[in-house]
């Protein structure tokens, strides 16, 4: 892929190519590039790559480019595949996941595999503690208390801000999906109901033109999909998901923002002891599985 001839000194050039041993992709691809600048800038006689006698061949960056899309395309693939584990307890909470096994897996290396590890723990899905590795969060009262009273103040001003926001036409759409949803929601299973009631609320959140607010949903809603799955298999719980989301649309509708705000903080609130009860199953199914 590289052809090269160098009249004068090729010291440097293979110097710095010489650093691109164990390199990925694109940090490859700035090596070659600056290489091939250190000649333009400091050999007298350079007036372009040909006239030093250096040609990197086009081909090259061509291929690279290509190498960086399916390297980026691979480690997004694993990170979907690892959030999903995560979001779902495939690792038991607080016991260490195993890196050699999980790249083994994968068939990658450990460096995009920690490059994921990594992005999951800035979401809260997986933690880390140094000398003892990454394992995923654990499902403890208090932690799942204080994130539903995050989940609620987000739910709230998303609402309020989206009844405020939303023109006419936005509303009547998501009436329409959630009417259209609602009669099938009976017949959907737990996971295909948890997905649906999802998509109502980023709905939501994407007519209240706040992007921020989106991403903050988007991430605490990946944290309580466990809970909301294990909720979502009792009968009750999908009727009366299916009734508040009609009550919250008519709040909306009728651009009465503190009716939709409230009607939104009863629906997503649940009580402690209901939390606790959520909890203990969620727990007993991991390790009964």
């Amino acid at each position: 892929m590289l052809q090269c001839e160098i009249c004068n000194d090729r010291t440097q050039f293979f110097s710095m190519l010489g650093e691109s041993k164990g390199q990925d992709s694109s940090k490859l691809l700035n090596t070659v590039r600056n290489a091939a600048l250190y000649f333009l800038l400091y050999t007298r006689k350079a007036k372009d790559f040909q006239s030093e006698g250096l040609y990197v061949s086009l081909q090259l960056f061509k291929t690279m480019k290509q190498s960086t899309a399916k390297t980026g395309s691979r480690v997004d693939r694993i990170y979907d595949q690892l959030k999903q584990m995560a979001m779902n307890y495939k690792f038991r909470p607080g016991e260490p996941l195993n890196e050699v096994e999980l790249a083994a897996s994968f068939g990658v290396s450990r460096t995009p595999l920690r490059e994921v590890l990594n992005r999951l723990v800035a979401e809260g899905l997986l933690d880390f503690v140094p000398r003892r590795g990454f394992s995923c969060r654990p499902l403890e009262t208090k932690m799942v208390f204080d994130l539903y009273e995050v989940r609620c103040g987000l739910e709230m001003m998303s609402t309020k801000l989206a009844t405020e926001r939303a023109t006419d036409t936005e509303l009547a759409h998501l009436v329409t999906f959630w009417k259209t949803t609602s009669e099938q929601f009976s017949r959907y299973s737990p996971i295909e109901c948890v997905q649906c009631d999802e998509a109502f609320h980023d709905r939501i959140a994407k007519l209240s033109g706040n992007t921020e607010l989106v991403r903050a949903l988007k991430l605490v809603n990946a944290r309580a999909h466990y809970l909301r799955l294990i909720s979502m298999e009792q009968e009750t719980f999908r009727q009366n998901t299916c009734a508040e989301h009609h009550v919250i649309l008519a709040a909306m509708q009728n651009r009465n923002v503190e009716a939709a705000a409230m009607c939104m903080s009863a629906h997503v609130s649940l009580r402690q002891e209901q939390l606790v009860e959520v909890i203990k199953e969620g727990i007993a199914r991991l390790y009964m599985s």
